[in-house]
């Protein structure tokens, strides 16, 4: 078995696994196994599909591996990071604004307060070491 599909496997069982222990635990942990399962499932079959249309070159170089250095699909992930990053930190205003019209509690409001923080002092440091390193 290759270890492509045993790392598959592994992942979907811990996803499935995750899954039961939120349906068993569900008064206090569900959320978090339950979001977990789901995003190892979603990990899992978007993987094995990914190593099925897999096919190699003569030399035995996976396809994968070429087309993950072209800077086509460099320059898709560069773009997809930049516009996820900035929906992402849309979103998170978003939830401190409504976190402050419901009222919810000053420990809640302070972990999505600190999660806009961390964000803005990331992301000019992450900036600086890739422009740096090209």
């Amino acid at each position: 078995m290759k270890s492509k599909n045993l790392g598959n496997i592994i992942t979907l069982i811990i996803g499935v696994s995750m899954l039961v222990l939120g349906w068993i635990y569900h008064e206090k942990f569900s959320f978090i196994f339950v979001g977990l399962g789901i995003a190892l499932i979603g990990i899992s079959i978007e993987l094995y599909l990914k190593n099925k249309k897999d096919t190699t070159t003569d030399k035995g170089i996976s396809r994968n591996m070429i087309d993950s250095y072209d800077e086509r699909t460099i320059l898709v992930n560069a773009k997809s990071g930049e516009t996820i990053n900035y929906i992402m930190g849309f979103l998170t205003v978003i939830a401190l604004t409504v976190a402050k019209l419901l009222e919810i509690s000053l420990v809640g409001m302070m972990i999505i307060l600190s999660l806009m923080i961390v964000r803005l002092i990331i992301t000019p440091i992450i900036k600086n070491y890739y422009e740096n390193r090209i």
